[in-house]
């Protein structure tokens, strides 16, 4: 607090709209009342002990400035007063501190991974003071946008792309999010030898074969386990697990001789593609171990609807399955259910989706929506009565929520299977192959997969869950900035959290040879 006071109050004061507050004009207005009553007839101390009183009276009023907001938002105002006003070009430091100490209430009221990031060690009330000190030390004026960024830089360890804040000025919007995390690899493939990680000698090509890995400038440096070549091997590649384009990974490593060199490795990010809509529904490829490509939904009209049908009834006398469901981003959990029905009669309980209710996110739902139906304006009358049916549900639990006084709660929504009681019980062998781009039906095989004994996910982890749903919004009082944040929550079947890249997979594949590895896999019986 005490850091906004010089900067911050000259800022205050040349930036004051005409409904604000000039902190200074206020603090001079006062001394010319006490001066005109003979103040300036005062002793010495007398005018110390003014001085005194009138720059605590000027911190108070400072105070008010800061806790206004918050106590606007407590009582749902800001809330409903959203999309108002036109957001200034900079800000000043009281401005800067009142939208962090409301963006710290917004996500301490409405983030749904808040308490559990507490109980890990977060500090959020630190994240939020200390990008404020670092704010207001700056000496010259916070651009807004700037301030945007810093925001959301500073609340990247949720890694959670749903936090989200978006500005509107000047005719122009500045979009920023929090990056999830990506792997990148080296190609650098190791094996394990008595407790350390060792080069293969086909990395000739890097020039480092045959040697000891020591030691990676980067401490998130990542060794991926990937499908071994031979029974018994333990093979892995070397990478970086991180939200943005890295610079080329340092290593340092030894020789039989105890020679140590330091190499300079290139990472890439390997491309993950999403199916395309025109995409058939399914590819099948018989032979010892059936293999199955699930690409997309399909309507009962089309004919290969009734063939992938007949392919799971085909596959009932199968004892190993390789699913991919690489790119099916958009694949529900109903398709692949009634697919699986055919398949087997056994039931599980896997993908659980934890949202939380309270007024304060039930009003940021509201502010989604009525967003919403302002881009809606030039769209189709479908997606506009879509959105308005939305908004009067939401409105009528909203009102319910506060004449019944209802504290806050869970709901929690569950992806539950159960098989067709004719066909066989579940007794063989899985491998499912995914990648980032997966939808309900692919997230339900990947935790099936997860959750079944003999049963492995291979490729790349299948992403933030769950994707492209509504989120509460709030916009921040000074700088207008809207905040997006998450108020769910995805689970397995046990109630663990899963981490915000998704499933990440057994074995570790980035590129197309990952069919054949899984086919190998799956064949060679685990």
């Amino acid at each position: 607090m005490g850091a906004a006071s010089g900067r911050g109050l000259a800022g205050a004061s040349a930036n004051a709209t005409p409904g604000g507050l000039d902190l200074r004009g206020v603090a001079y207005a006062v001394r010319v009342v006490l001066q005109g009553h003979g103040i300036d007839n005062f002793s010495r101390n007398g005018m110390l002990k003014m001085k005194s009183c009138l720059g605590r009276l000027q911190g108070l009023l400072v105070a008010l400035f800061l806790l206004v907001p918050a106590l606007l938002f407590a009582q749902g105002r800001l809330g409903k007063s959203v999309f108002e006003g036109n957001p200034p070009a900079f800000l000043s430091d009281p401005e800067i501190l009142a939208d962090l100490r409301v963006a710290l209430q917004v996500m301490q009221e409405n983030y749904g991974r808040y308490e559990q990031l507490e109980r890990s060690g977060t500090n959020w009330e630190a994240v939020f003071r200390d990008l404020g000190a670092r704010l207001v030390a700056e000496p010259n004026p916070v651009l807004t946008h700037h301030f945007q960024e810093r925001l959301v830089a500073a609340l990247a360890f949720t890694r959670d792309p749903l936090v989200s804040t978006d500005l509107f000025l000047q005719r122009r919007h500045y979009h920023r999010q929090v990056e999830p995390l990506a792997p990148f690899t080296t190609q650098l493939q190791l094996v394990k030898q008595s407790g350390r990680f060792r080069t293969l000698p086909l990395q000739k090509r890097l020039g480092v074969a045959n040697q000891w890995l020591q030691q990676c400038d980067f401490k998130q440096a990542r060794i991926f386990q990937i499908p071994a070549e031979r029974s018994g091997e333990q093979r892995f590649e070397l990478g970086l697990l991180t939200a943005q384009r890295p610079e080329p990974l340092r290593c340092t490593l030894e020789d039989d001789t105890g020679r140590v060199s330091e190499h300079t490795f290139k990472l890439t990010l390997p491309s993950q593609p999403r199916n395309a809509p025109k995409s058939p529904i399914f590819r099948y490829e018989g032979g010892r171990v059936p293999y199955v490509r699930w690409f997309r939904d399909g309507d009962r009209g089309e004919r290969s609807y009734a063939e992938f049908l007949r392919v799971a009834r085909r596959l009932q006398r199968s004892d190993v399955l390789v699913l991919d469901v690489r790119g099916n981003h958009s694949g529900s959990f109903g398709f692949i259910e009634r697919w699986l029905r055919e398949l087997t009669s056994s039931g599980w309980e896997n993908v659980v989706v934890r949202e939380r209710h309270s007024r304060q996110t039930l009003t940021g739902l509201l502010n989604r929506v009525e967003w919403g139906l302002r881009l809606e304006k030039n769209r189709t009358p479908t997606m506009r009565n879509a959105l308005a049916q939305k908004q009067q549900q939401l409105a009528a639990l909203l009102r319910r929520f506060e004449e019944n006084d209802l504290p806050e709660k869970w709901v929690e929504t569950k992806f539950i299977f159960n098989g067709k009681r004719e066909a066989p019980v579940w007794s063989r062998r899985l491998v499912v192959i995914a990648n980032t781009h997966c939808g309900d039906g692919c997230q339900f095989l990947a935790a099936l997969a997860k959750q079944q004994p003999n049963a492995f996910l291979f490729g790349t982890p299948t992403g933030h869950y769950p994707r492209r749903v509504l989120v509460p919004l709030y916009q921040l009082p000074n700088s207008g900035i809207f905040l997006s944040v998450n108020h769910r929550m995805h689970l397995n079947q046990e109630g663990q959290n899963i981490a915000q890249v998704g499933y990440e997979p057994d074995a570790w594949v980035f590129d197309e040879s990952v069919v054949q590895q899984a086919l190998r896999f799956a064949e060679s019986g685990f």
